[in-house]
């Protein structure tokens, strides 16, 4: 049971190297970028993908929007806030973790730069983490022009599903899924988009699947029960490409 906060906050910064890079990408998929590329790391160490959580991600935006506009790069915001004020309203009495880093110019950039940090790679990697948000702001005029927010938190009986390491989109319907699930887990069952749930079987934390849809956002939805017979319901969304 999780019964403190632990927030551990690391930061990383490069000078400002001006539009090198395009910026036609949009930011929406240059975070969710960040998160696949999290997880990708995560699954070399046989660790469980993070899910990105709009709440989060709004917390790290606004953190990165912060930074952007006032021209500062650090953990504390300037109206005195710390990290952990930031996150609390959401994952109150819940692991958390934070990681900022300025300057980089692409989602690649910067995850590798965080995975050779060590204190920002073991908050990538830190098995009680769970939930992810990630946020991007620019400012060209600024000391550093892109500035970067991770923040993590573990928040007790919620077990995510993560469809392709939480990848921004798909261009094929057969996919991956990661579900989470209490440790007396015992049986699932599974759907896409809307339809009626499939019949019950036994839980496994991965499981290859098949997307209904031919394009567009997809969803597919996991209820777990426990050896009690208590259900947990969990869901995630991905684009898929046209076919």
């Amino acid at each position: 049971m999780f019964n403190h906060a632990i927030l551990s906050l690391t930061l990383m910064a490069v000078g400002n190297s001006g539009g090198q890079q395009p910026t036609t990408i949009p930011d929406a998929q240059w975070r969710q970028d960040v998160i696949e590329l999290t997880n990708r790391a995560r699954d070399k160490q046989n660790l469980p993908p993070l899910k990105g959580v709009d709440e989060l991600m709004e917390i790290a935006n606004q953190h990165a929007s912060d930074m952007a506009t006032k021209n500062y790069f650090s953990h504390a915001s300037q109206d005195g806030r710390t990290a952990y004020d930031r996150i609390k309203p959401f994952a109150a009495n819940a692991y958390t973790g934070e990681n900022i880093a300025a300057g980089q110019q692409t989602p690649t950039a910067v995850v590798a730069g965080w995975l050779k940090s060590p204190g920002h790679r073991a908050n990538i990697m830190s098995p009680n983490f769970r939930e992810i948000g990630v946020g991007l702001a620019r400012n060209e005029k600024s000391t550093y022009g892109r500035y970067w927010v991770q923040v993590f938190c573990g928040r007790e009986s919620v077990y995510p599903v993560v469809i392709n390491l939480d990848a921004y989109a798909t261009s094929t319907a057969d996919v991956q899924l990661y579900i989470g699930g209490p440790s007396d887990a015992e049986r699932m069952r599974i759907r896409n988009n809307t339809s009626d749930f499939g019949a019950w079987q036994p839980y496994r934390k991965t499981l290859n699947w098949r997307l209904a849809g031919t394009s567009g956002r997809q969803r597919v939805e996991v209820e777990v029960e426990d050896s009690d017979g208590l259900p947990t319901r969990s869901y995630d969304e991905i684009f898929l490409t046209a076919r």
